[in-house]
């Protein structure tokens, strides 16, 4: 078996769009015509100028140079740029934070605030009754400030789960991300393959041209020696553009192969004459053991890993609501502190000496009580009740509180344990849900495998059925080619019409095109066999 390589051929490149021309705005001053002496040399140097600037409009418009890549930097290019791929990736990084928050959900949870605040003066409401009512003075303005801190731990069967379930998850966006990327690496070798298939076809019109455009050269030949009519020239002339028109087709389809593959690649269409591919397919057989291939499928199908990913996410799922029944364990532990302070500190000395003052006229008073006893109590020295100097720097000195000098509160600690004794029949409805997705997972799986081993007996029977083509149509060209030139040996001998040798042009032309339609199917079939298997099966 000979080696086919198929290179793709180099593409024409386009004319250069038409630039753009713009008018020259007149100018406002007024200018004395030359005189005609100077006008040849003015004209000359415009000229001069015009050719300048046309050089370097055709130089910034140079067409781009032909682009020549291999099927690996191809695959590269589009694992990079093709938003079918980019987004599983995505969703990998997305799920490695989830991981981390679940792991995350096992540690307690801390918390810290604070604030200030400001009340202004005047009265202030207490209860049904306000200040002035109860025999208070009007209130200062107060500056306030808090703090409060706090732990709380929360522990459940579905907090100790996630993290498992996390983790589940994100082997289930890895294998989505694989299965994505085998997935775009088959398309773009078909997109590849396409190209080379198209190019090749390029070449075979351009060979019918050459073979189609002697016969023409040959019949004008017999009819200058009169073994011919004009009607063989005719017929060769119909031969001639039919080739041509084939070719226009041929290269029509070429360019949207291009087209598609740069699409594909992520890369913007123009300029897709000049691609060049540089990885040649050759036509050999790889050992091809169908029991083997099968078993590499079942066991590194990317698809099927996905659905075996999803069947263990699905699994945790059902143990994550089963933990529903479980009880759940709550602890907290929180701090706090405050200030307060007055904007008038003297409004706290003032509401201290009427308090004062009441607390001394009720001393009076019970003085006089005990003094109209029948048998008197010593009265009690109400003047130690007067407010002193000390007493007022004191209430100055604890007026000095905002913002930072708080005042703590007692902590507090609590633990709490929570039973779910009945809800509805939401936890049983959750669990059989997951069960649901569980069965429905293992499904999927099953009917994969199945049918991955269908697709890797289709696959070996077309490769190998393809290749006996391939080698049959190749002996049927070599024969083909053989009886074209005896049929052109014997119409220039005068043994037979143009309408045989025409035939004779046709069936090599049709075995062309069959032997290159085989070799594009072994190498089709091969690169939805990789896909399959989930290895390359030959060296390109």
């Amino acid at each position: 078996m000979t080696e086919h390589p198929f290179e793709p051929l180099a593409g024409s490149r386009l004319t250069p769009g038409m630039r753009r021309t713009g008018r020259r705005r007149p100018s406002a001053r007024v200018r004395t015509p030359p005189s005609p002496r100077r006008l040849p040399g003015l004209l000359a140097l415009g000229a001069l100028a015009l050719a300048l600037l046309q050089a370097s409009a055709l130089g910034a418009q140079v067409a781009p140079s032909p682009q020549a890549i291999s099927l690996d930097e191809a695959i590269a290019m589009a694992m990079d740029r093709n938003p079918s791929v980019l987004v599983p990736e995505a969703e990998i990084e997305a799920s490695l934070w989830n991981v981390r928050a679940a792991r995350a959900s096992l540690l307690p949870s801390a918390s810290v605030s604070g604030g200030v605040s400001w009340q202004g003066s005047g009265e202030e409401r207490l209860g049904s009754l306000t200040s002035g009512e109860l025999g208070l003075i009007d209130q200062p303005s107060w500056y306030f400030s808090q703090y409060n801190a706090g732990l709380s731990y929360s522990l459940s069967g579905a907090t100790l789960l996630a993290p498992r379930e996390a983790r589940a998850g994100l082997e289930s966006a890895r294998a989505r991300s694989t299965s994505a990327a085998n997935t775009l690496r088959l398309e773009v070798t078909r997109a590849y393959i396409e190209v080379l298939r198209r190019d090749e076809a390029v070449r075979l019109a351009d060979s019918e041209i050459e073979r189609a455009s002697a016969n023409l050269r040959l019949a004008e030949a017999q009819v200058a020696v009169g073994a011919a009519t004009q009607l063989d020239v005719r017929q060769a002339q119909i031969a001639v553009g039919r080739a041509r028109v084939n070719k226009t087709r041929e290269e029509g389809e070429a360019g949207n192969a291009r087209i598609g593959l740069l699409v594909l690649l992520g890369q913007e269409p123009i300029g897709a004459e000049g691609l060049r591919l540089t990885t040649s397919f050759p036509l050999e057989a790889p050992t091809l053991d169908e029991s083997a291939l099968i078993a590499e499928a079942l066991e590194g199908n990317p698809e099927l890993a996905q659905l075996r990913a999803q069947e263990e996410q699905a699994r945790v799922s059902v143990r994550s609501a089963q933990t529903a029944y479980l009880p759940s364990l709550n602890a907290q532990a929180g701090w706090s502190g405050f200030t307060r302070q007055a904007s008038d500190g003297q409004l706290l000395i003032q509401q201290a000496e009427a308090r004062v003052a009441g607390q001394i006229q009720q001393c009076q008073f019970q003085n006089e009580l005990f003094s109209r006893l029948a048998d008197p109590l010593p009265p009690q020295n109400c003047g130690m009740l007067a407010l002193d100097q000390a007493s007022r720097d004191a209430i100055l000195a604890g007026n000095q509180a905002f913002p930072f000098d708080f005042t703590r509160q007692p902590p507090s600690v609590g633990l709490s344990i929570s039973i779910p004794v009945f809800q509805g029949l939401q936890r049983q409805r959750q669990i059989e849900s997951a069960r649901v997705q569980l069965r429905s997972a293992r499904l999927r799986e099953d009917d994969r495998a199945r049918s991955l081993r269908g697709d890797v007996a289709r696959s070996v029977t077309t490769v190998r059925t393809a290749l006996a083509t391939a080698q049959l149509e190749e002996e049927n060209l070599e024969v083909a080619r053989a009886q074209l030139r005896l049929a052109r040996e014997q119409y220039q001998a005068g043994m037979v019409d143009f309408l045989q040798l025409a035939d004779a042009e046709n069936i090599l032309a049709r075995g062309e095109r069959e032997f290159l339609a085989a070799v594009f199917t072994v190498h089709e079939a091969l690169a939805g066999l990789e896909a399959t298997v989930g290895r390359p099966l030959i060296q390109r």
